[in-house]
């Protein structure tokens, strides 16, 4: 079945695949997140105007996903945490399932000679981002240029998101049309790229993207081979070159790592503590964006040493969902996922790039949270090498209205989708001039857009507290109730509490900061070794 609305089409799949890796503002409290929220659910919604058919199993399961994932946020510890996506993953966030679940049903009706240009987009955003990756190791004063933007993970603002991103485009790459010399050009560029990243993922990742898109693709031997040969010389090249490059340059951090448990070791922890926290709240969970109040919850002062209570999610796709969405939600899940899997190990070689994408996307997920660009796209590429719409182009079964019905309601959801992220983005734009310039009353109008943001919050009243220090009348206590209601609104944020006892000692309140500690660690024990290092930190004692 034709799209209805082939321009907006076109344009949705263009944010989704161009747009969204790529875009960054430095001109909002988050560089790489806020101008990616908001790419995201419109590009999602425009995919759905164009209104292409609709394979009603994923529908339905995909419709289960979402429908938990809403309940989850509804009941969770902190639903403010879970509304809206984040770039570093923390549970994704309802706007990220939401838009995943319209990708993968939209996916699997997309038009063939849209894909094959899809496909054709992805490779050169893939060429950009590894540019930019090679920028920052090869010419740091060159991608710093663009001011209060670390550049170390491209334009995805993390390495590990970069090479899984970069992967998924060799995938492209090597099952594409292009003449072979040209393929295997952009192949060791590429490799290299990610390579530069000095993360584990730079061996692992292409290597599964590129072996998946050339068994499907059957690309016979020759083509396998060469391809092999350039990757690896590539990346002997990069390990080579270690002592020519600029200085901090971590060459051999890839090839390192396999022999270093450094991150490895507490991870075993936050498993640990992920499954104490699904078995307190089975059903629903803790909501997304929670996972780091059940770590904190569930460990005790001795299990997490100060440097690593920062940990955001856990490392683990079925233990982040369980913790995040609980057995429903796991169980959505893994159908969702399973039903798209299967469909796709059915699909035709000329998809084998969009298989070996998702191969790549996939492996990255099952250890990394949910993330704002990569989920999206690996929820769209299931979609695509899922394409089961009925082939005969016959109008859908549904009655009419009904239909509309649902599209109807569909693009609401996604309307409200794109407003929540707009007033996220303009408070973002307030909070940064805010952070910058100290300039309270900008602080006060992200506050007022985005009522929940607490990160404006806390900056105002720490802000406030200065102020107070420095002898203003009446800035303690405005700073005081700041923060305070913060707390009340925000009451399982693990973060809050501290701010008000930084708070607190700046007004020279060092009671008030330690109650507030001491709370901290009545509803996050394992948060222990970190308030121990407060100077008005209370006795802290292990269990």
């Amino acid at each position: 079945m034709d799209a209805r609305r082939p321009t907006c089409l076109e344009l949705g799949l263009f944010l989704i695949v161009v747009v969204l890796p790529l875009a960054i503002t430095p001109f909002t409290k988050g560089p790489f997140a806020d101008a990616k929220t908001l790419a995201l659910p419109i590009g999602a919604l425009l995919l759905w105007l164009g209104g292409v058919g609709i394979d009603r199993g994923l529908a339905w399961a995909a419709a289960a996903w979402a429908g938990v994932t809403i309940a989850a946020t509804a009941t969770g510890v902190d639903p403010a945490a879970g509304l809206v996506a984040t770039a570093s993953g923390a549970g994704g966030g309802t706007a990220l399932t939401i838009c995943c679940a319209v990708l993968l049903v939209s996916g699997a009706g997309l038009p063939r000679d849209l894909v094959a240009r899809a496909r054709g987009w992805l490779v050169w955003t893939g060429v950009a981002v590894s540019a930019v990756l090679l920028a920052y190791r090869l010419a740091p004063s060159v991608a710093d240029a663009i001011p209060k933007v670390n550049l170390i993970g491209a334009t995805l603002g993390n390495q590990l998101f970069a090479a899984a991103f970069v992967a998924a485009a060799m995938a492209a790459v090597a099952a594409g049309d292009e003449p072979r010399r040209r393929r295997l050009v952009l192949l060791a560029f590429m490799t290299v790229a990610v390579t530069s990243t000095g993360e584990r993922s730079s061996l692992i990742l292409p290597l599964v993207a590129l072996a998946v898109a050339w068994w499907r693709a059957r690309s016979g031997w020759r083509a396998t081979l060469s391809g092999t040969l350039v990757v690896l010389a590539a990346f002997a090249a990069w390990q080579a070159a270690g002592p020519l490059l600029p200085e901090g340059t971590d060459a051999g951090g890839s090839l390192q790592q396999f022999g270093s448990t450094a991150s490895d070791t507490p991870r075993f922890t936050v498993w640990r503590a992920g499954a104490r926290a699904v078995a307190d709240r089975p059903v629903l969970g803790w909501g997304p964006g929670a996972t780091q109040a059940a770590y904190l919850h569930e460990t005790s002062p001795d299990e997490v040493p100060a440097q690593q209570r920062g940990w955001r999610d856990a490392h683990n796709l079925l233990i982040e969902v369980g913790v995040t969405t609980g057995i429903l939600g796991v169980a959505s899940v893994l159908a969702l996922l399973g039903i798209a899997a299967v469909r796709a190990l059915r699909s035709p070689p000329s998809d084998a790039w969009v298989v070996g994408a998702a191969a790549a996307l996939a492996a990255y997920s099952v250890v990394e949270p949910l993330n704002l660009v990569l989920t999206p796209l690996l929820f769209l590429m299931l979609g695509v090498a899922s394409h089961t719409v009925d082939p005969s182009g016959a109008p859908e079964r549904e009655p009419a209205v009904r239909t509309r019905l649902l599209r109807a309601a569909v693009a609401g959801t996604l309307g409200v989708t794109v407003a929540v992220a707009a007033l996220s983005f303009a408070a973002s734009t307030f909070e940064r001039q805010g952070y910058d310039y100290g300039d309270e009353t900008a602080l006060r109008t992200a506050l007022r857009l985005q009522p929940w943001r607490l990160s404006a919050r806390q900056e105002l009243a720490i802000q406030l507290a200065t102020r107070a220090r420095a002898g203003v009348d009446g800035a303690a206590e405005d700073a005081a109730g700041t923060i305070a209601a913060g707390v009340r609104a925000r009451p399982w944020d693990p973060n809050v509490r501290l701010t008000a006892a930084q708070v607190a000692t700046l007004v020279n309140d060092p009671e008030a900061a330690r109650a507030w500690l001491q709370d901290q660690l009545e509803r996050f024990p394992g948060d222990g070794a970190w308030v121990s290092q407060n100077a008005n930190a209370p006795t802290v004692t292990g269990s």
